[in-house]
């Protein structure tokens, strides 16, 4: 073997040496055997990558480059990056929930252990680029061997040797953890280990993965919310198979056909001070109009632009604009004006397909997103906002992630979030129900109150905003699609979509709702002396 092959040999079982005693051997021994950490399932997985990767380092050394070594050896570093940025998001640091020096695993350098497996992998191809390029003639090399001009076998170097044993030694001790820990098939490694001990009464095997559905984005990998154009089986319209007791039914008093296009409506607020209406339709499009429903304004938002929005579910009045939000909870506000200027028309360009001569986006920030902790695995199909209080609410839709529902308060200003919480429950249950399968499609915010419009069970909650506490609510029917919910001259108005007809159902709000807390008072006297 000439001098320059036997470089490389020795480069290569360096690099192997390095790969299996410094992380592996350092998570298996110091941190394992040494400090009682024990693996996860996710950890398993990129360790034993680390493994392989070592192995085909070794039949680099023993047998010669070959190219499926070195496409194996690239394609399994790949791989590991790969598991380490999928595990590195669960634990919550890309997806936003941890706060700074959180994680999951022991803290290295500032880093938590899962952040490692990505700097190991990713060396891995660093110090084979440059094994490679400091090898000379490695191409004479590399065809020696495709050719077996070596022989059956490359003899081992001291260097060789040595790599061949570290990794005997390692892979066992790895072995052994791996029995320890997570037990003899058809055991897999737990997501929450306990620490490590030789203890077998503190030994705790599992099998829970079988019984998970394989999917590369795991809970990240939540299922659509009904939208406008779509039908959900799984959602009943009869108010009377909901969970709430003795639910009373508003009376309907008039039924609008909207004059807007063929286009599905998605979204409605009322602008109490000017009598119009802010209302989205499917593919981001959004108007303004009159008190009667005539439009006197038309948009459509680019949804790739910047942010990417969906489709819009919702629309509100933001100050003096109008606001509209994907189920992805991205939004955008925009201010109706007239442009003539062609530059500022160009400028506006960016964010609008059509209507650019018609709004303007005052301020970048108002188009942003809208970030949860509760509600971070689900989608939301409405929003409003309320400049009394200068305050935004959404509702989340369940999903079969997480199948229950929250609702967030976020500013007005800064757009982050106020506070966030599960409803507790005012009104009568029947017997083993709760409000967690209520689909809130519609928000109306009113400075004390939210009312929230369920297509599950055709019903509004009723939302006291101080207790925190769902303390009223309310059936309709004749609504096939309840999307919007909006209040004017104490009535609820409920945009639906009715086959190929956008539909505003106008219902009679409750004389409690309707009237002042003091003619409220005097009501609730009246009837209890009329009993």
């Amino acid at each position: 073997m000439q001098n320059n092959e036997k470089c490389f040999i020795n480069m290569m079982s360096i690099a192997v040496i390095a790969l299996i005693m410094l992380p592996v051997g350092i998570a298996c021994v110091i941190l394992g055997f040494g400090m009682g950490d024990s693996p996860c399932v996710m950890c398993w997985a990129e360790r034993i990558t680390m493994i392989a990767i070592a192995l085909i380092g070794l039949f680099i050394v023993r047998y010669g480059p070959k190219r499926v070594y070195l496409a194996s050896l690239i394609f399994m570093a790949c791989w590991g990056m790969f598991n380490g940025f999928i595990h590195y998001s669960i634990d919550g640091t890309f997806g936003g929930y941890l706060d700074i020096g959180q994680g999951f695993g022991l803290e290295i350098f500032g880093a938590h252990t899962q952040f490692w497996v990505i700097v190991v992998d990713f060396f891995v191809l660093v110090f084979l680029a440059l094994i490679l390029f400091m090898s000379r003639n490695f191409g004479e090399i590399m065809h020696k061997s495709e050719n077996k001009e070596f022989g059956k076998y490359i003899p081992l170097t001291p260097t060789s040797k040595f790599a061949h044993l570290a990794f005997i030694a390692i892979v066992a001790l790895n072995c052994l953890q791996a029995f320890i820990t997570s037990g003899p098939p058809p055991h897999l490694g737990s997501s929450t280990p306990p620490r490590m001990s030789l203890n077998p009464d503190k030994w705790f095997w599992e099998q829970d993965h079988w019984e998970s559905p394989f999917d590369f984005r795991f809970d990240w990998d939540v299922e659509k919310p009904e939208l406008v154009t779509s039908r959900s089986n799984d959602l009943v319209l009869q108010a009377d198979a909901g969970a709430i007791k003795n639910i009373k039914f508003l009376t309907q008093s008039e039924k609008i056909t909207l004059n807007l296009g063929k286009k599905p409506l998605t979204g409605l607020d009322l602008n109490k001070k000017t009598g119009t209406f802010a209302i989205s339709a499917n593919n981001n499009g959004f108007y303004v109009t009159d008190a009667n429903f005539n439009a006197l304004r038309y948009a459509r938002h680019d949804k790739h632009f910047i942010m990417e929005m969906e489709d819009s579910v919702g629309a509100t009045w933001y100050k003096d604009e109008v606001s509209i939000i994907s189920y992805n909870k991205t939004f955008v506000s925009y201010l109706p004006t007239d442009i003539i200027d062609k530059d500022e028309q160009n400028s506006q360009w960016r964010h609008l397909i059509d209507g650019y001569d018609k709004f303007k986006l005052t301020d970048f920030g108002n188009k942003n997103r809208f970030f949860t902790l509760r509600a971070k695995q689900q989608y939301i199909l409405d929003f409003d906002y309320d400049e009394a209080t200068n305050k935004y609410l959404i509702a989340s839709v369940p999903s079969k992630t997480r199948p229950s529902w929250s609702v967030a308060i976020l500013d007005g200003d800064d757009k982050m979030i106020v506070e966030e919480y599960v409803p507790s429950i005012g009104v009568e249950l029947k017997d083993g129900k709760t409000l967690d399968d209520y689909y809130i499609t519609g928000v109306e915010l009113d400075t004390d109150y939210a009312y929230l419009l369920s297509k599950n069970y055709s019903s509004i909650l009723k939302l006291d905003l101080k207790a925190k506490q769902i303390v009223d609510a309310f059936a309709f029917t004749g609504v096939s699609n309840p999307r919007a919910i909006t209040i004017r001259d104490n009535k609820f108005l409920i945009l639906s979509r009715e086959k190929d007809e956008n539909i505003v159902f106008v219902f009679n709000m409750p004389v409690q709702e309707t009237l002042p807390a003091k003619e409220q008072d005097e009501q609730i006297q009246s009837d209890m002396q009329n009993l």
